[in-house]
């Protein structure tokens, strides 16, 4: 069983995320779309494959098979059931974080997984197949709750460590995705087209003050327009606490790094970081970030985080004991391995709390009460 916290700080065992939800051995018949991407593997690597496991089957097939000498990989193929609700999008993506990874292999000691084969066809609606290195280790997400706080203390350097190394990794100065092609990079411009952080940050403002037409509540909207407008008077004098570096320097930034693609081993050393799928290029400021697994800040909050739907439950992955220090621990390591790395977490903080609050469906009535308690202690005035 994984430990985790609830709203209320109390603590619960709860069963740990499932490594697959479906298994197949080689004795038994195989259904499609399996029977077809195992051929195509044992066609293009010469091997046999006699065992595969299900991990997930979502707007991608993640499969983990296993060879006649035991050996392991990871399989990622767009999932064809899903297929029309994603249009090409899953196939593109798919192999370009497969180039990703390659690009980082070569110009990184990052733990991240070296690509065995990237499968393609000239034939039209055969999708790519991509198989690489199983990574060694445990999720943190079904581990972190039960390890002893130096574990956890152990997990957060490495984590830092990470991070910097991620933070120095040259890549084009440019806001946007980046795209790898033969181990060199580009970055693609955002969809808005933004060059500065400025530009990114109006962006999304007037993206949310278009959206608040759709929003049907009264008193939503009206916390929306104030909101808006009020991050708007904040933004020159956040602009302001930003050095240079932080508001200008672009970083590759992995955007799904939560405990669930992060693997550790007992000792609470990293030992792989998975499904780049998602990742940006962005100023420094927003491109760096405590871990999310030990956040009970700005939309982690428990007061100030949503009702989850009926049957549903929010859970933290570290005690609110331990919080705190882990998190002014993460800060003080932050310091001592990178001086830029450090200003950039410390004095870009709010403005990526107001991002986060900005999402996609922003909670604007629960944003006005956190904006409310955490405005005058904010390094912006």
């Amino acid at each position: 069983m994984a430990l985790f916290w609830d709203r209320e700080g109390h603590a619960q065992e709860l069963p740990p995320y499932p490594s697959y939800i479906d298994k197949w051995e080689g004795t038994t018949a195989l259904d499609e779309p399996y029977h077809e991407i195992l051929g195509r593997i044992e066609a293009a690597l010469n091997v046999k494959v006699q065992k595969m496991f299900v991990r997930s089957q979502n707007e991608n097939l993640i499969l983990e098979i296993e060879y006649e000498d035991g050996t392991r990989d990871i399989v990622r193929t767009p999932n064809p059931s899903v297929l029309e609700e994603t249009g090409g999008r899953a196939a593109e993506t798919i192999v370009q974080e497969a180039e990703l990874l390659r690009w980082l292999k070569a110009h990184s000691k990052l733990p991240v997984p070296s690509v065995r084969a990237i499968i393609k066809s000239s034939e039209e609606g055969v999708l790519p197949v991509v198989v690489m290195e199983k990574m060694p280790g445990e999720v943190v997400l079904n581990v972190i709750g039960k390890a002893s706080y130096s574990v956890k203390e152990r997990l957060i350097r490495c984590f830092a460590e990470f991070q910097v190394r991620l933070f120095r990794i040259g890549v084009p100065q440019r806001i946007g995705t980046a795209r790898c092609e033969d181990l060199a990079i580009r970055v693609d411009s955002a969809e808005d087209g933004a060059a500065s952080l400025e530009e990114h940050i109006d962006a999304i403002l007037e993206q949310r003050r278009r959206d608040l037409g759709d929003i049907e509540d009264q008193q939503v909207r009206e916390s929306g327009v104030r909101i808006l407008a009020r991050v708007k008077r904040m933004l020159p004098a956040i602009y302001a606490s930003l050095s240079p570096l932080s508001r200008q320097h672009c970083v590759l930034r992995h955007d799904d790094l939560g405990p669930q693609n992060i693997l550790m081993d007992d000792a609470g050393n990293i030992t792989g970081v998975v499904d780049w799928d998602l990742q940006a290029v962005a100023p420094a400021a927003l491109a760096v970030s405590h871990p999310s697994f030990i956040r009970y800040d700005g939309v982690y909050h428990p007061e100030y985080m949503p009702p989850p739907p009926p049957g549903m439950e929010v859970w933290w992955f570290v005690s609110p004991e331990d919080a705190p220090a882990l998190r002014e621990r993460y800060t003080e390591i932050a310091h001592e391995l990178d001086d830029e790395y450090h200003d950039a977490l410390v004095h870009g903080e709010f403005l990526r709390q107001v991002v986060e609050w900005l999402g996609a469906n922003p909670e604007y009535v629960l944003m006005e009460r956190w904006l409310d308690t955490v405005f005058p202690r904010a390094q912006v005035q």
